[in-house]
């Protein structure tokens, strides 16, 4: 499922993911908002000297918010080169001013306008290892992007678009391959006759250094822009041949960063083959991704305490669980076969001692060999079904019927189809998280307590990896040689704490994790997704692996669940 907006507004989200960004470079960040069509990252110092960073989000046609903000917020933890690239820019620039007579900016700002379209190539490719969602945020933002360059009043720039091979890395980078993939007077031709093309040559760089730069660390743009160089010149002079003085239009996709870096590159790319300091950015990026995945995982106690956990008896406020009979009795079938449950008793074999036999049979003076513990096993199992108690489960679907009904029907059924089979012991928790990620439990005995499957007020998150850990544990001390750990939900994980909202990919990471200790305690765990969307769908796969099946409802498709349940509970208790 989606984020719950009824938890967090959109500017409240931003404002926790600016935070987020915050404790993991250590600089202070502000967010300010504009109506206009305008994103960028400013850097400022404070009254105390002490430097912080603003973001201004505006309004882009199209293109969701919290995507611009992932965008301008990879300026920061990817550390754009600003301090290198000014340098080497300005150098390049001073280069031309002996012969042209445009100004010293407008060339600078040339080289700029090619660097920020390589570097913001690179920074969304950093936050998309970062954050997994962010790949098809930012594919999508492209595409809007791309769109522009049918409308007519672009058309009319056709003579700068038959020689700027600026263009050439706006196609690319706006996956407009189809504009530049002609040849001259072909399917890409303008209404009046002029041929979109900057050059096959200067068009295949600009799709080798788009795609190269992706996964690099600071020094990769500037690599990029290095190659691309030599198209530039060739523009810059042709301009300045024709008599134009001319200005970049940045207005597609905001103006090149505007901050100092934290750390300052020092690069000299003229020592060695650019493929070998292209290999060391990459070696840079990837080393940089895990420096920052550190610390964000640094930000929570992996090792969660009791004291994460409130343990609620729960207030019985609607009716039970209404049990499906066909799926009751194939269950039925599966449990009669898989119960056994261990037995103690005293005896002469063992492992280990029980003392007050010991202690009895010695004054009784009885035969004190009699006293080691042996386990027998009797028919019988330990089932545990921990069900999503989040707010996304109370959303309906076909006609009012929700997540948190098929859970609920889903217990009941369980309970329904142990009735008349000894030692088998079937118990069931409700779980859900408050914004200061305590996680809210309730213990669910019997078909009669399924009423108390239902949204706790003011829990309304879904900490996943709290419940597989407590659902573990809790399963554990559960008696029974033969175990199954049942898991109900409805989709991905959402979890904050102490008011910060922890980002999808950081949290499955950490539900892996609860899985790896998980296991130790009980090795037959599967789980039940129910309604699943593409996103829920991925996440949970991620989580659970063979392990999961997919559940529409339990009014439908009795036999199809019934078949994937045996499968699978087979399948966990090999």
């Amino acid at each position: 499922m989606g984020r719950n907006k009824q938890l967090l507004t959109d500017k409240e989200n931003e404002r926790m993911f600016a935070d987020i960004v915050e404790n993991v470079v250590g600089v202070k960040i502000e967010l300010n908002y504009t109506n206009m069509p305008d994103c960028n990252v400013g850097t400022y110092m404070d009254l105390e000297k002490q430097m912080y960073y603003t973001i201004t989000l505006g309004k882009i046609k199209g293109v969701n918010r919290f995507t611009l903000l992932n965008h301008e917020a990879g300026h920061i933890l990817a550390d754009s080169p600003t301090k290198a690239g000014e340098a080497m820019i300005t150098e390049w620039a001073k280069e031309w001013k002996a012969d042209a007579f445009v100004s010293l900016d407008t060339l600078k700002y040339t080289y700029w306008y090619a660097l920020n379209l390589i570097e913001d190539q690179r920074i969304e490719s950093f936050m998309s290892k970062l954050y997994l969602n962010n790949k098809k945020r930012f594919y999508k933002a492209k595409v809007i992007v791309g769109r522009e360059y049918n409308n007519h009043s672009l058309r009319e720039k056709r003579v700068d678009w038959i020689v700027n091979p600026l263009l050439a890395l706006e196609f690319v980078r706006f996956l407009r391959n189809d504009i530049m993939e002609c040849e001259h007077g072909s399917k890409a031709t303008l209404d009046r006759g002029y041929c979109v093309c900057a050059g096959k040559e200067c068009f295949s760089m600009a799709k080798k250094i788009l795609n190269e730069v992706e996964g690099t660390g600071q020094t990769g743009a500037l690599l990029g822009l290095k190659m691309f160089k030599p198209f530039i010149d060739e523009y810059i002079d042709s301009m300045i041949k024709a008599g134009h003085n001319w200005k970049p239009d940045l207005s597609n996709w905001g103006t090149p960063p505007d901050y100092t870096e934290r750390n300052t590159v020092i690069l000299d790319m003229d020592n060695e083959p650019f493929n070998k300091s292209f290999a060391d950015a990459l070696h840079d990026g990837e080393k940089h991704v895990q420096e920052i995945q550190a610390k964000l995982s640094g930000m929570i106690n992996m090792n969660n305490s009791t004291h994460d956990v409130i343990e609620d008896d729960g207030d019985v406020c609607i009716g039970i669980g209404k049990p499906v009979q066909e799926i009751a009795d194939g269950m039925s079938k599966i449990f009669r076969k898989l119960r056994e449950i261990p037995k103690e008793t005293i005896g002469y074999d063992g492992d280990e001692i029980d003392i007050e036999s010991y202690i009895t049979n010695k004054a009784e003076e009885d035969d004190i060999g009699k006293c080691f513990i042996d386990t027998k096993h009797v028919n019988g199992i330990s089932i545990l079904v921990s069900v999503d108690g989040s707010s996304s489960m109370e959303d309906s679907y076909d006609g009012g019927y929700s997540s948190m009904d098929c859970a609920r029907d889903m217990v009941a059924t369980m309970y329904k189809a142990i009735e008349g089979i000894d030692n088998v012991n079937l118990k069931s928790i409700v779980w859900a998280g408050n914004i200061m990620g305590i996680m809210n439990v309730t213990t669910i005995n019997s078909i009669r307590e399924t009423s108390k499957i239902r949204i706790a007020s003011g829990y309304p998150t879904t900490p996943t990896h709290l419940a597989i850990d407590y659902s573990t544990k809790m399963i554990k001390r559960m008696k029974g040689r033969k175990k199954l750990l049942i898991f109900i939900t409805d989709g991905q994980p959402e979890y904050v704490k102490n008011g910060m909202f922890l980002p999808p990919e950081m949290l499955v990471k950490m539900c892996s994790n609860s899985m790896t200790r998980g296991l130790r305690r009980c090795n037959s765990i599967m789980a039940m997704l129910i309604k699943p969307d593409d996103s829920s769908k991925k996440c949970c796969d991620d989580i659970f692996g063979k392990r999961l099946m997919t559940v529409d409802d339990m009014k439908s498709g009795s036999d199809i669940i019934m078949n994937k349940f045996k499968r699978l509970v087979m399948g966990v208790l090999k």
